[in-house]
């Protein structure tokens, strides 16, 4: 019959043995698939230095960050950080804004790519369908500086937009960049008869509206009514 102790004298060898086995049955593995490991190594060191490594800085938010002393230096200071957000009188619109950009973005950005591939399906036309592809897929591929520096191009002194506008207008314009003080308002003609008709209807209220005078009685207009003498 065996005792307790006895068992426990056996149990120790039989799981150093399986370690051991796995050890051996590993490095078996690496030998013999050592081409797919090798494969798959840049794989493994892109996720650790790019996606494992950073998730130290993380720590920042249980600390009163200073770029100077860094992330090693900085003051730790708990959940300090947290309380102050979830106290801010901006907590709620931010939580507001939040669940509403994720659920319009799950409502209209999940089935946006779906019905767009759907109906290039339909299209027979294989130029204009490959026109669609390119210019739907392009901004995928262009940097935001890129476009930022594109749009700069467009709307400078001397760009497409300024030149597309003072070619329509006859004129030169100084700047068409959105936010400049000096760019051009496009406006129709039925605009421009909308702003002549208030401008005769303010002047015409001016003319009408009497002025007062400091004892309190209306001046007359000139040409209005005279009283007999």
């Amino acid at each position: 019959m065996r005792t307790a102790a006895g068992s426990l004298d056996l149990a120790a060898p039989i799981a150093l043995a399986r370690r051991r086995g796995a050890w051996q049955t590993l490095l078996r593995d690496l030998r013999r698939n050592r081409g797919v490991y090798l494969m798959l190594a840049p794989v493994v060191l892109y996720y650790l230095i790019f996606h494992y490594g950073p998730m130290y800085g993380a720590v920042i938010a249980f600390q009163d960050f200073n770029p100077v002393k860094g992330v090693l230096g900085s003051k730790w200071i708990g959940l300090q950080n947290f309380q102050d957000f979830f106290a801010s009188v901006y907590f709620a619109r931010l939580m507001v804004n939040t669940v509403a950009i994720s659920v319009l973005d799950l409502v209209f950005g999940f089935p946006a790519p779906i019905i767009l591939a759907l109906l290039l399906n339909e299209l027979r036309w294989n130029p204009f369908k490959g026109l669609v592809q390119t210019v739907t897929y392009l901004p995928h591929f262009i940097s935001v500086v890129v476009v930022v520096g594109m749009l700069f191009d467009f709307f400078a002194r001397d760009g497409l937009v300024n030149d597309l506008i003072a070619s329509a207008r006859s004129e030169q314009i100084p700047q068409c960049w959105p936010g400049h003080r000096e760019r051009p308002r496009l406006e129709t003609k039925l605009g421009r008869r909308k702003r002549a008709a208030r401008r005769h209807r303010e002047r015409e209220l001016g003319e009408r509206r009497p002025i007062s005078l400091p004892n309190g009685r209306a001046a007359p207009r000139a040409g209005g009514h005279r009283s007999a003498h």
